[in-house]
């Protein structure tokens, strides 16, 4: 489990230890599921009264991730969204490469090469999946037998099973946290809620829509 140290900066050492659903989300092909049901919801966690009216210029977005192609996706798409709306927003695989992992020292070095004032982490809080199988029902098709004396029975029966339904239903929630880069404290927070009952892939798009909107709402982006 990934543990906050308490100096939130210090949450990048642990970064590369992160593996599972961030990867799986952003690759797995579609599930065989009922119809769709999907939510999307965010709650506020923290916000610094001291860096209220604050103004960043230029961020660097990082994604916790399981491997380096779902990692640079999520970045990129972020850096994207932040970007459409104002802000320079640069994604952290871009400038490290592929080979490098996440730590506290290197993005320190990034952020000062490269003088981001501003970092946005985003990482999974928690995940929990519910597997439910709908067995198929069984039915009969009937074919005639020669009709002689020795026949016993006139008919063979084949019984077919229907395949059966395998329902999955994930809930997701992602912690997304924006740090200042001149004293490296954390201070906002957002965790976003993610539910579907097909594969929450497909609302990967709208849940950065929605962390950004949250960015955006309180004035940390897009000024």
């Amino acid at each position: 489990m990934f543990i906050l140290s308490q100096n939130p900066m210090e949450t990048c050492v642990r970064l590369r230890r992160i593996t599972g659903w961030f990867t799986t989300v952003l690759v797995l092909p579609t599930i065989l599921g009922a119809c769709a049901s999907s939510s999307l919801s965010s709650v506020k966690t923290f916000e610094d009264p001291q860096y209220e009216g604050a103004t960043f210029n230029k961020v660097l977005v990082i994604g916790v991730a399981g491997n380096y192609e779902s990692r640079a996706r999520w970045e990129r798409l972020m850096a994207a969204r932040i970007s459409a709306r104002g802000t320079a927003a640069t994604a952290y695989y871009s400038i490290v490469g592929r080979g490098t992992e996440i730590t506290r020292d290197t993005v320190i070095d990034a952020v000062r090469a490269n003088d981001f004032d501003a970092v946005l982490l985003t990482r999974v809080k928690s995940h929990e999946s519910d597997v439910t199988v709908k067995r198929g029902a069984s039915t009969a098709s009937a074919s005639r037998m020669n009709e002689r004396p020795a026949d016993f029975f006139r008919y063979e029966y084949e019984v077919l099973n229907n395949p059966d339904t395998i329902n999955v239903e994930s809930t997701v929630v992602l912690s997304t946290e924006f740090f200042a880069a001149n004293d490296q404290k954390r201070i906002w927070a957002v965790d976003s809620t993610i539910s579907d009952k097909e594969n929450v892939a497909y609302l990967i798009e709208d849940a950065v829509d929605m962390i950004i909107g949250e960015l955006g709402k309180d004035r940390l982006i897009g000024r």
